[in-house]
C-alpha cells in the first residue's frame, strides 16, 4: 500500500540508507478486486491515477519499478506474448529476420502481440514450416500441444551449427520425432545458375521432423545424435528429381 510504503522508505532512510530503490513484485493495481482485498473504488488506488514517477515521489523513493504484465505471465509459466518489434520503414528491404528482430535498436520499437503457435493452429495441421531467422526455438516453446498431441510434420530452418539450432533438435528428440536434413533451394531448375556452388548459396538447410513411424518421401540424410550440418548440395541427391544437377 502507498501509505505503508511511504513509512517504510522513511524508516530505511533513518537507518542510514543513502538511496532507496523500490521494486514491486506485481503489476500496478489500477482497478478494484472484489475477490481479494476489499478495494471499493479506483480513487483508493494510487496507480489508477498517477504515473510510476509520481508514485515514487509520493512514497519518497529514489526510484520505483513494478513487475510487467509480460513478467507476470512468464512467472506463471506462460510463453511471453509481447515483444518490442522494430518499426521498419517499407523502403528497408530484407526478410522478416533482417527487417525485424535483426534491426533491434536501430529503429523505434513498439509492443507487438506474439501469439503461441498452439493458439493459432488447429488440430487438422499436417505440415508446419517454421522460418523466423534464428527464433525457431521460441516458436516451438509455444507449440507444446502441437508437438505432443497434433504431431504434424515440421520443416524448420536450421542454417548453421548454433546453440539455438541444437536446442531445436533436442526439443524434437524429446517429443519423439525422427529428424532428417532437408535442403530447400530458392531457385527453380529454369533459373540461371552457374552450378552447385551458386545453387548452394541460394537455399536453406532445414530440419525435417517426422513423427516416429512415418517415412520420408525421399532418401535423405538422418540427423545424427551429434549432428554435423551438411556442407554441400551434393548431399541431397533427391534434388535430381526436380531437375537440379547435383
Amino acid at each position: 500500500r502507498g501509505t505503508t510504503s511511504q513509512k517504510l522508505v522513511k524508516m530505511i532512510r533513518q537507518a542510514g540508507a543513502a538511496e532507496v530503490h523500490m521494486r514491486i513484485s506485481a503489476p500496478p493495481t489500477i482497478d478494484p478486486c472484489y475477490y481479494g482485498i476489499d478495494t471499493p473504488s479506483r480513487q483508493e488506488l494510487i496507480a489508477a491515477s498517477h504515473s510510476t514517477e509520481e508514485i515514487a515521489r509520493y512514497v519518497t523513493a529514489d526510484s520505483l519499478g513494478y513487475l510487467s504484465i509480460e513478467g507476470l505471465h512468464a512467472a506463471a509459466g506462460e510463453v511471453r506474448r509481447i515483444a518490442d518489434f522494430p518499426v521498419v520503414p517499407l523502403k528497408q528491404r530484407g526478410n522478416l529476420g533482417i527487417s525485424g528482430f535483426g534491426l533491434m535498436g536501430k529503429f523505434p520499437a513498439e509492443p507487438t502481440l506474439m501469439l503461441p503457435l498452439d493458439t493459432v493452429v488447429d488440430g487438422r495441421a499436417t505440415v508446419i514450416k517454421v522460418d523466423v531467422e534464428g527464433y525457431e526455438l521460441g516458436v516451438l516453446e509455444g507449440a507444446t500441444h502441437l508437438l505432443q498431441q497434433t504431431r504434424p510434420v515440421w520443416i524448420v530452418e536450421s542454417s548453421g551449427d548454433t546453440v539455438a539450432n541444437r536446442n531445436v533438435i533436442s526439443r524434437f528428440v524429446e517429443a519423439d520425432y525422427c529428424l532428417y536434413w532437408l535442403y530447400a533451394p530458392f531457385v527453380t531448375p529454369q533459373s540461371e545458375r552457374s552450378g552447385p556452388a551458386e545453387m548452394r548459396a541460394k537455399g536453406d538447410i532445414n530440419i525435417l521432423a517426422m513423427p516416429r513411424g512415418q517415412v520420408p518421401p525421399w532418401d535423405i540424410l538422418p540427423v545424427q545424435d551429434d549432428p554435423v550440418w551438411p556442407g554441400h548440395v551434393r548431399q541431397f541427391p533427391y534434388l535430381k528429381r526436380f531437375g537440379f544437377d547435383v
